[in-house]
């Protein structure tokens, strides 16, 4: 069926998604839009992390995305969750700005060494509530051992925590590095890293997997321990989904050619949607 050939759908439809995703989803929202002139859409972006220990406590939505797609499995199958889809995929470069030290001095030969200098400010946001916090911390592992650096993960992962990135600190970035996902740099100049550190490449998979972090689970006492892969971004919809029609309309949209398109507009890459979980309960709107 193409997508154009269903409208009218209308009420309230809570989308929950990683900052980061917020171009992409702000692209899927207009167009849905545009088919649904009715629909009143929630449009709610914070760590993806955040957004399920959000859940937890109590708060809905009807559609959830992560730029991680393991937070899915990991973290909300079984209890909020039945199935997720990779949907797209990205990977992490290195972020300043024309304001970061020595930002015409930095290139892809020296970056190492100039973002552990004593007077350079290198961020991250917190691994418990975001990816990019955790896999911050896989990247300086990976970097560990490809530069052959030993005690470089723990130098940096102290350096970058002294104060996490936050809503309140998000401009003062643009004053020094973080790692940035490829298709999220927010007006930011870039760094490319090498395949082997950068989450991006399949052909490292293997490699990747080196790299662990542990991170607090939804239950008091309980831990995760996400581990080293390809960036790949999923989706799911969550069992306490109110706006069920809707939602399953708007997944739809973004899996669709249409969707690929705006995936590809936002800088992400998509992929052939893959699903996962209990497949016996993903929707049949989306097997198609």
């Amino acid at each position: 069926m193409n997508i154009d050939e269903k409208k009218g759908f209308s009420g309230k439809l809570t989308v929950m998604h990683a900052g980061s995703l917020t171009g992409m989803c702000r692209l899927v929202h207009e167009e849905f839009k545009r088919l649904n002139p009715d629909i009143e859409i929630a449009d709610v972006s914070a760590g993806g992390v955040r957004l399920i220990r959000d859940m937890a406590a109590g708060k809905k939505t009807d559609v959830y995305l992560s730029v991680d797609y393991a937070d899915i499995p990991n973290l909300m199958i079984p209890d909020f969750a039945d199935w997720f889809v990779i949907f797209a995929a990205t990977g992490f470069v290195l972020r300043y700005t024309d304001q970061s030290k020595y930002a015409g001095e930095v290139n892809s030969g020296n970056w190492l060494e100039i973002i552990q200098r004593e007077d350079v400010a290198f961020w991250r946001s917190e691994p418990e509530n975001d990816p990019a916090g955790y896999r911050s911390l896989m990247v300086f592992q990976l970097a560990e051992k490809y530069y052959k650096i030993p005690g470089l993960a723990k130098k940096l992962a102290e350096k970058s925590g002294k104060q996490f990135l936050s809503a309140n600190t998000i401009a003062e970035r643009d004053k020094g590095y973080s790692f940035s996902y490829s298709s999220w740099t927010m007006g930011g100049k870039i760094i490319p890293l090498p395949d082997e550190i950068n989450l991006s490449n399949e052909k490292f998979a293997d490699y990747y997997q080196q790299a662990s972090v542990t991170i607090p689970g939804l239950k008091p006492g309980t831990t995760v321990t996400m581990r080293g892969e390809p960036i790949r971004l999923g989706l799911t919809i969550p069992q306490t989904c109110i706006n069920r029609p809707a939602a399953l309309a708007w997944a739809r949209l973004l899996l669709s050619a249409k969707g690929k398109a705006l995936m590809e507009q936002a800088g992400k890459r998509p992929l052939k949607p893959a699903f996962g979980g209990d497949l016996s309960k993903v929707p049949q709107e989306l097997r198609e």
